[in-house]
């Protein structure tokens, strides 16, 4: 008798099997959403900079994200990359972090000519 209580029926089968599918399926969707998510960086903090360096960057109008997702600072002649993508770079034309995805009226495509730098 002891053998047949460690017997389970089709039912018990079925039900654990579902349940451990969808317990898998949970845990596949959750590792999927998390491998996508990207961290979401900041750069336009201006602590530190001296007012007419935060006036410059106003007057070049910079922001964090183009309007132009075709005109965005890792595409700019004036653009200082970062280490890594999830990191702010910087600029030839005014100081401070800059985000890949930002731009500013001086956006110039790689391969062209650049303006002179604001330094000069």
């Amino acid at each position: 008798m002891a053998s047949e209580s460690k017997l389970i029926s089709r039912r018990q089968l079925l039900r654990k099997s579902v349940n451990f599918g969808l317990a898998t399926a949970s845990v596949a969707i959750l590792a999927a959403a998390c491998k996508g998510a990207v961290k979401e960086i900041h750069c336009d903090d201006t602590m530190g900079l001296p007012p007419l360096d935060i006036a410059t960057r106003k007057a070049l109008e910079y922001v964090d994200r183009s309007p132009d997702p075709q005109k965005v600072c890792t595409g700019c002649v004036q653009y200082i990359g970062a280490p890594d993508t999830a990191s702010c770079g910087g600029c030839k034309m005014f100081k401070g972090k800059v985000h890949p995805d930002g731009y500013c009226k001086v956006w110039q495509k790689v391969g062209t000519a650049a303006p002179p730098s604001a330094s000069q």
